[in-house]
């Protein structure tokens, strides 16, 4: 029996190593891309999180699929690249309601509290996600700063058509 139970611990150590060297070299291969495709929006990055957990979209329910990857602050969006699967969430800061924490989000529980961003879409409907990542007060200080940066420089409060701002799009071309 306590074969049994080492050999299982032993099983676990070893798919937890494989994980987070996958997990790893993602992150080490899709990081430069994110912040390349950030710069490429034509403005400055702002604040970069290289490890976040994501917990998903609300209008997406509860079956999608969280995932680890790169949370980027911009003077004109905010955007999030999945790393596996290779999905971009792109949310214009002029469409942004309210920035906040909670420890629930899309039907999902978090011991420490989540970041939560809420907008308003195209079509005028209301959206929200929600990131778990370190220094997560400075985040919700810097994206609120940046929020009243983009309404008051006056730019348009919806998203462009070409943006995924009500799920997690696949990226043509990648």
């Amino acid at each position: 029996m306590l074969l049994w139970l080492l050999s299982a611990v032993a099983l676990a150590f070893v798919i937890s190593a494989v994980t987070m060297w996958f997990i790893a070299r993602l992150a080490r291969r899709r990081l430069p891309e994110a912040l390349e495709a950030a710069a490429r929006a034509g403005t400055d990055t702002l604040r970069v999180a290289p490890m976040t957990q994501f917990y998903g979209v609300v209008s997406a329910g509860r079956g999608q699929l969280r995932g680890s990857g790169v949370l980027i602050l911009t003077a004109e969006e905010l955007r999030f690249d999945m790393w596996s699967p290779e999905r971009r969430l792109v949310i214009p800061l002029a469409a942004v309601l309210r920035v906040d924490t909670t420890k629930r989000h899309a039907g999902r529980y978090s011991v420490k509290p989540l970041l939560r961003v809420t907008w308003r879409d195209a079509h005028g409907l209301e959206d929200a996600a929600a990131w778990a990542l370190i220094e997560r007060d400075e985040w919700v200080q810097a994206l609120e700063a940046a929020v009243g940066g983009a309404r008051t420089a006056g730019e348009d409060s919806l998203p462009r058509a070409e943006r995924p701002d009500r799920r997690l799009d696949h990226e043509e071309g990648r």
